[in-house]
């Protein structure tokens, strides 16, 4: 079989590798890089740059990784291609550092600016953590405060603090600084950012991967499994097609076709009241006195009131209220009623201009399983939930990152594949004992209607913020740090 790609190279980049000595640069990220090099897909301007606390020279930190790829070749009855080698060793510069020291950031900043000088990369860096994640947090701030990272921030719009207001009354009941986390995460705030925005971030990078094919217009029919594969049927224009392969994620919504063809229940229930979200250029700040990122209690019409960045300066806010579920669609989406919720709202002289306007029914359920043999489930297939603190995307998110990780290790590195069931018990814990019952008690906290309940939610709220540790401990579960923890304290064996 031919090992030629007919793909092109990706563009020059750099991968710098945190934890340069570790196992997992050893035993993944070497060996995948040395397969590229064997396809013709290693980049043609790559430079590798490992950062690790020990002194050694690149020729050194190379000779050591050759010999494990050696080790490792020899288990598959191969030898180490001394061609295909040198076109990775020749990349490699080694970089002796303390993870906790601002020198070695400073030092990894002015040698990436010497390479994309000489190497034209344009800035593509890719920043790898082969390293405990007790130094995830340390190296992203880290790499934030020398001024190496990009992330959503910058399509976002960044909020530092959340509200707690009374409707009836008008009166701020509590405000929370995300600023209490500065010691739990390097990024103390919340990022609003639009989902089609993180969507196109992730495609602009997937597109960039020579071992990704993106397919759009195809739905997916019929999932089948044995004990050595999984397929699927799709229809595509004019045809339906088989994919056949290792494992299938189905991560199409919480009306998932994957979820429903592998019999898996999605256990919970519909809220009676839908939700309507207006969106409308109209500054509540300026109005109201609002942060972007305020709720709104009130025993007869609760509601969200965020502010994202849109296409720019000044934004959009984005208002969430719930409807009469007796009410039919087309009076609630109506002109008429769309001004009379947001009159009501605040009053405003002049008409509302409303952008975007959408009615939908909300879920709480979670799959009776994250994973049936070789279909696995994640992000809204796998769980969902009303959208109050906005932990259904974030969970999502969490569901891929985590997910990933354990395939790589079982795909490249040769791990058990019982990291999927700790994928399922760790991510199903996260969704039901955090997300379900978070998002459920929020909920409940705005739309309390009992005079004694409502009145003691809003004082609670209230006390809470006035005690710093507390509110710390408050912003920690609802930014779901907490549920991160969590799971990375459960391990294989409780699986």
């Amino acid at each position: 079989m031919s090992t030629h790609s007919h793909k092109s190279p990706p563009p020059p980049c750099a991968i710098v590798i945190f934890g340069a000595n570790g196992d997992l640069t050893r035993r993944l990220i070497i060996p995948a890089l040395y397969n590229l090099a064997r396809t013709r897909l290693l980049p043609p301007s790559l430079s590798l740059i490992g950062v690790d606390h020990n002194k050694k020279t690149s020729e050194e930190w190379a000779a050591q990784l050759r010999d494990f790829l050696a080790q490792t070749l020899t288990k598959n009855n191969e030898e180490v291609d001394e061609g295909l080698w040198q076109q990775v060793a020749r990349c490699m510069t080694f970089l002796s550092g303390d993870f906790e020291q601002n020198d070695t950031y400073q030092r990894l900043k002015d040698l990436l600016v010497e390479l994309d000088e000489k190497q034209s990369l344009n800035g593509n860096v890719l920043f790898y953590m082969a390293v405990a994640d007790r130094f995830f947090g340390t190296i992203a701030g880290k790499l934030g405060e020398a001024g190496l990272v990009e992330d959503v921030a910058q399509v976002g719009l960044v909020a530092p603090i959340v509200q707690f207001w009374d409707r009836p009354t008008g009166a701020l009941i509590a405000e929370f600084d995300h600023a209490l986390l500065k010691g739990d995460t390097a990024y103390p705030f919340v990022v609003q950012c639009e989902q089609f925005k993180t969507a196109m971030l992730a495609l602009k990078r997937l597109r960039d991967l020579p071992n990704v094919e993106i397919l759009f217009e195809h739905e997916i029919v019929d999932v089948s499994q044995t004990e050595r594969h999984v397929s699927a049927s799709v229809r595509e224009p004019g045809r339906v097609t088989r994919h056949v392969g290792g494992y299938l994620i189905g991560a199409d919504g919480g009306r998932s076709t994957v979820r429903r063809q592998t019999g898996i229940s999605f256990d919970g229930f519909t809220w009676p009241e839908r939700f309507i979200v207006l969106t409308t250029p109209f500054d509540f700040e300026t109005g109201i006195g609002c942060c972007p990122r305020s709720y709104f209690a009130d025993p007869e019409e609760w509601c969200n009131c965020f502010k994202v960045s849109a296409n720019g300066p000044p934004g959009l806010w984005r208002v969430v209220f719930p409807t009469n579920p007796d009410t039919p669609e087309e009076e609630l989406i109506s002109d008429k009623a769309v001004q009379a919720r947001l009159q009501k709202f605040f009053r405003s002289s002049t008409t509302y201009d409303i952008v975007h306007r959408n009615l939908y029914v909300t879920h709480q359920r979670v799959a009776s399983t994250f994973r049936l043999e070789r279909v696995l489930l994640a992000g809204d297939a796998a769980h969902v939930n009303n959208p109050i603190g906005g932990m259904g995307l974030n969970g999502g998110l969490q569901d891929a990152a985590n997910l990933s990780e354990k395939l790589a290790s079982i795909l490249l590195d040769g791990a058990s594949d019982r990291q999927l069931d700790l994928y399922d018990r760790q991510r199903r814990m996260v969704a039901i004992e955090f997300v379900q019952q978070q998002s459920i008690d929020n909920k409940k906290r705005l739309e309390a209607r009992d005079p004694e309940i409502r009145a003691r939610h809003l004082a609670e709220l209230r006390d809470i913020a006035a005690d710093p540790s507390r509110a710390r401990q408050f912003l920690l579960r609802t930014s779901m740090i907490a549920s991160q923890r969590r799971a990375a304290a459960m391990r294989l064996e409780d699986a």
